[in-house]
């Protein structure tokens, strides 16, 4: 079963911190708003801090052994959400290039 914790209403797979179910493994997709947006804002210390915080919130409810598992898209990507802006592939690369530094700065 998979169990997420973002993008559904209350009440429905949507857990409260006690009463999260067991995992054997936390997964972290980063960066697809980004991508799809079109738009980072290149301060890519402050996305690294952010992105520890996130783990560290992460860690708290999911102690060790269990792994976190953290993707991020690694290059250009198509979307059909509304959200999906048009830009060129060389920016769309450079964004997931940011989010791949947040994701290994915070992992270091």
């Amino acid at each position: 079963r998979i169990s997420f914790n973002w993008g559904v209403p209350k009440g429905s797979e949507q857990y409260a911190v006690g009463e999260m179910p067991k995992v054997d493994c936390v997964v972290i997709w980063a960066g697809q708003n980004d991508i799809i947006g079109g738009k980072l804002d290149g301060k890519i210390p402050a996305g690294v801090e952010a992105y520890k915080k996130l783990l560290v919130e992460v860690r708290k409810h999911r102690p060790a052994p269990i792994p976190i598992v953290c993707l991020y898209p690694a290059a250009t990507m198509h979307s059909t959400h509304s959200a999906y802006i048009m830009i060129s592939s060389k920016k769309r690369t450079a964004i997931a290039d940011e989010i791949k530094a947040w994701a290994e700065g915070a992992a270091a």
